[in-house]
């Protein structure tokens, strides 16, 4: 994208990351969840943000209904980062497959009919989403920012050559 917006169009984040919310349980959230207005953003297409192998493609326990984590290729600098795409439905990946930067992988969901329509976006700066992909740190904090980075400062920070 050549703008500074990070989320497209009228996207945006109903929670933020390590904002401390109720909807599941007390616990800090982990990335985003992205929104239309209204349900306009049920089973939409969900696009792998960056080139990758999918570590896990399926229904994980709690209110993650399914979901599919990506190990993505090495940035340039070497940092390394799982994105976990969740609540989603019709999941057209399976693990193993590698996808590329703007392929569809799922459609946005509702957790099997456990919370409105949105995504869940985050992104792990350690395996912890390889071996354990519906980890949830819940409120510890320290944990939460050991394992996870904000989504949204991390796009913009590692935003390829010539984007703003």
């Amino acid at each position: 994208r050549m703008t500074l917006k990070v989320w497209p169009g009228q996207w945006y984040d109903a929670t933020g990351f390590a904002v401390r919310y109720t909807t599941v349980g007390d616990a800090y959230h982990t990335g985003a969840d992205l929104n239309l207005p209204g349900d306009a953003d049920r089973n939409t297409p969900v696009y792998s943000p960056a080139p990758g192998v999918v570590t896990f493609s399926g229904r994980s326990s709690g209110s993650w209904g399914q979901l599919v984590v990506i190990r993505h290729d090495p940035l340039p600098d070497g940092t390394a980062v799982w994105s976990r795409l969740a609540h989603v439905t019709n999941r057209i990946v399976k693990e193993g497959d590698r996808v590329d930067r703007g392929q569809q992988v799922a459609s946005i969901g509702n957790a099997d009919g456990q919370l409105a329509y949105h995504l869940h976006f985050d992104l792990a700066k350690t395996s912890i989403l390889e071996t354990s992909p519906g980890h949830w740190p819940g409120l510890n904090l320290d944990v939460l920012m050991q394992n996870y980075v904000d989504p949204k400062a991390f796009i913009e920070a590692h935003r390829p050559a010539g984007r703003t």
